[in-house]
């Protein structure tokens, strides 16, 4: 996941933080991440937590014109399909995440 600073769309106008776990093929998973700040940042990937890195040089978040982008890599775009998807105005706590998993029948 990956923030911008309101900069040029370059890496050092963002700031990202990554899990090293790969997404199982050809399922659903359900992701929730979550950015607080430039080094405040969870990802959840079936209910657990997974963040493993941080990175970027890239300022305080800025909200712009521009439309948030949803899918896209380093590498290029997400090629599959994205359901459900929601932004909050706040930070989820543990106990919603772990409901939000729950709700759809993920961790049963």
């Amino acid at each position: 996941m990956s923030y911008g600073d309101g900069g040029t769309d370059y890496a050092g106008a963002r700031r990202s933080g990554w899990t090293g776990d790969q997404l199982s093929l050809n399922q659903w998973n359900h992701v929730v991440a979550i950015i607080r700040g430039a080094t405040d940042m969870f990802i959840y990937i079936n209910g657990v937590d997974k963040l493993a890195a941080y990175g970027g040089t890239g300022g305080t978040m800025v909200h712009s014109a521009q439309p948030a982008v949803l899918g896209k890599a380093h590498s290029g775009y997400f090629s599959g399909n994205l359901d459900d998807v929601r932004i909050y105005d706040r930070a989820l706590t543990e106990e919603e995440i772990q409901e939000l998993y729950h709700e759809g029948g993920w961790g049963d």
